[in-house]
Parts: C-alpha cells; sequence; structure tokens
C-alpha cells in the first residue's frame, strides 16, 4: 500500500465515535437544514450538467475556515493554512486522475452558495450551515439523510473533521466504505491533518487504516495520502 508521496505503511486503528456529543451542546436548526438542502440541490444541478462518465468524490469540510458562528470555538492563532482545509490538495490530484469533485464546506459564514472553480469537472459549494455533528433529534436526522443521499452519487467520500477532537458519531454515520471513504482530521491550533481509511465497523468502534505522512512538505497532495491502495487497482 505504500505510495511514493508517503513513507511507511497504513496502520490499524480503531476509534469510538462519542456518544452523540456536540460542540458547545449546539445541534441542528431549522435554518441550518435549509441551507443544507439548497446546497445539495445545487451540487446536484451541477453533477447533472457534468461529465457523466467520470466518478466523483466527494469531499465534506465539518467547521472548516475556522469560522467563529459555526461552534463558537475558532483558533485565536491558527497555524494551517486554512485554504487547505477549505480546498484540500488532494482535490487537484483527483482532477487529474480523472475524477469529478464535490467540495462541500460547511462552516457558519458568508451564504451558502457555489463558488466559482477553475475546473468543469469541480464543484465548489459554502454552506452556511452547521454540520449534523450527533444523530439525535429530527433536525439532525434531517441534515444527516440530506446528505447521505448526496453521497450515493459519489466513488469516493472524505469527510473532515475541522471542528474538534473529538469523533462525532454524525461523521461516522457516512464513513462506512471499505476502501472508499476517508476521515480527516485537520486542526487549526496545531497545525496537523491526519487521514484514516475506512476499513471496518467492529463491535468495540471502527476500524480505519491510519495513513502515514507524506513526505513532502505540504499534508495530503495526493489521493493516495487519504484512500489507502489508491491506484493501485486501477482506480
Amino acid at each position: 500500500m505504500t505510495d511514493a508521496g508517503s513513507t511507511g505503511e497504513p496502520t490499524l486503528e480503531t476509534l469510538t465515535p462519542a456518544s452523540d456529543q456536540v460542540f458547545g451542546g449546539q445541534g441542528l436548526r431549522e435554518e441550518d437544514v435549509v441551507a443544507i438542502r439548497t446546497a445539495v440541490a445545487l451540487v446536484r444541478e451541477g453533477l447533472q450538467a457534468s461529465d457523466q462518465s467520470k466518478a466523483v468524490l466527494l469531499h465534506i469540510g465539518v467547521g472548516v475556515g475556522n469560522p467563529g458562528g459555526a461552534w463558537g470555538n475558532p483558533t485565536a492563532q491558527p497555524r494551517l493554512d486554512l485554504n487547505v482545509q477549505m480546498r484540500p490538495a488532494f482535490v487537484d490530484d483527483a482532477l487529474a486522475t480523472g475524477l469529478r469533485v464535490v467540495v462541500l464546506d460547511f462552516n457558519k459564514f458568508d451564504r451558502t452558495e457555489r463558488i466559482a472553480a477553475a475546473s468543469a469537472d469541480e464543484i465548489r459549494v459554502n454552506v452556511c450551515a452547521r454540520f449534523p455533528l450527533t444523530t439525535v433529534g429530527d433536525l439532525n436526522r434531517a441534515g444527516l439523510d440530506e446528505v447521505r443521499e448526496l453521497k450515493g452519487t459519489s466513488a469516493y467520500l472524505s469527510l473532515m473533521n475541522a471542528v474538534s477532537q473529538v469523533p462525532y458519531p454524525g461523521c461516522f454515520e457516512l464513513v462506512t466504505r471499505q476502501g472508499k471513504d476517508a476521515y480527516v482530521t485537520s486542526y487549526a491550533e496545531t497545525g496537523t491533518q491526519q487521514a484514516y481509511t475506512y476499513f471496518a465497523r467492529r463491535s468495540g468502534g471502527v476500524q480505519l487504516l491510519k495513513m502515514p505522512p507524506p513526505t513532502g512538505r505540504d499534508a495530503l497532495t495526493r489521493m493516495a495520502d487519504v484512500f489507502a491502495g489508491y491506484g493501485a487497482t486501477g482506480d
């Protein structure tokens, strides 16, 4: 599974999602669900007009860009270029390897809108909404269901948790496909990022392949830095 851009082999780790925690006790509100539905509609419209012969990478950024209005925990002095949260470098590699890419940034600032992209194969949407970190409650379930249905159009999913170090259950509702789904952590406070490829679900938690760090200065520049074995089987 070793890639030219990384050192070592992925290691199997078990992560136990938290018991339906929400940061600061804030779940979704009606306005968040409306924004999510609007964003999903924008993505579906863009996908319909794009090259149907190409598979899709869906990247979801949860709390990316260090927003103060999302969960009330912005980092005062980020040690990370926040652009790598809003649009990770491996998006370019996905485009280069023949995928269409959808980037959904949940960040609770500006407004819900499609953002111009340089490639016709890339759809970027800013979602002015909280992401459903918890699976409890009708509004949280409604938000998750909207995103889950959109995930059904994708061949790959990467979900980046930029809120905190808590493994939220809402995130792991979506990370479920072996080798095709990835969980990424990105912390502005420490400047660190880590990718895990989904492996299996066990009674003790979720088994993930923890990806080795890339050798270059910029983290997560290739799909193979995020998805174990990417490109090895004709991807």
